[in-house]
């Protein structure tokens, strides 16, 4: 799962800043350097990984100037709708740059310590994995163990008043929360938004019960959960009632 070594050997083969011999050599003594303490088989296991990856790289050949010639209208292709209007910041700056016209911000548009306003990413609504996490609400322990460990915040924990239940879309499935005397009277639900989310499986991979699995993200949006999403940032956050 984790990558780090098989980059580095493929860097420095490709790259050629080193001899291969002499890099993978460095690469393979900081190998044993760094997972030493976890035993002869860790450290077997990614020099294997290392020597792997060399032997694995193939050239991939193409059109160069077939390919430097594409014309592509990137403010089509990565056009996207949203459930609310962003403010100027994401049409006039996060907009152009995402959609390759970075060129065209001017240094007057920028704050002069490089701060950006929070909470703009989810204006991005990139839609990058081919498949997200849904929740088994049946199995779900409501430990919110996924929503503590993703890093990109795309999947959390809602909390829903009785009037607010009625209210929610026809593919919202929550249970009666868990938890004690703060709360009762409210509904649970574990929720990802498929068009933040990033597909890297840390939570489904993290949950103890194995209440998540991977599915097809344009299914997922067929199925209910972009609208799910939606509707769960209506709803007030209520955090502040719950001990840290």
């Amino acid at each position: 799962k984790l990558i780090n070594n098989i980059m580095t050997a493929v860097f420095f083969e490709l790259s050629g800043v080193l001899p291969t011999e002499q890099a993978l050599s460095l690469l393979k003594d900081a190998v044993k350097k760094t997972y030493k303490n976890k035993g002869e088989a860790i450290v077997t296991q990614n020099i294997k990984a290392v020597e792997a990856a060399i032997e694995a790289l193939r050239e991939v050949k193409y059109d160069l100037e077939g390919w430097a010639k594409q014309d592509c209208d990137m403010v089509s292709f990565y056009a996207k709708e949203r459930s609310e209007e962003p403010g100027e910041y994401v049409t006039e700056i996060l907009d152009k740059v995402q959609t390759m016209r970075g060129h065209e911000l001017k240094v007057s548009q920028l704050e002069a310590d490089g701060c950006v306003p929070l909470s703009q990413t989810h204006y991005a609504k990139r839609g990058v994995a081919e498949s997200v996490p849904v929740v088994d609400m049946d199995k779900c322990i409501q430990c919110n163990v996924c929503s503590a460990i993703c890093p990109h915040a795309v999947i959390r924990p809602f909390l829903l008043s009785a009037a607010e239940l009625l209210k929610a879309p026809k593919t919202w499935d929550s249970r009666k929360a868990t938890g004690g005397n703060a709360y009762a009277g409210l509904h649970y639900r574990i929720q990802a938004s498929p068009q933040d989310c990033t597909g890297c499986e840390v939570c489904t991979n993290a949950c103890p019960v194995g209440a998540l699995s991977m599915e097809s993200r344009l299914k997922t949006i067929a199925d209910g959960h972009e609208s799910n999403w939606d509707y769960a940032m209506t709803v007030p956050n209520r955090g502040k009632r719950f001990d840290a």
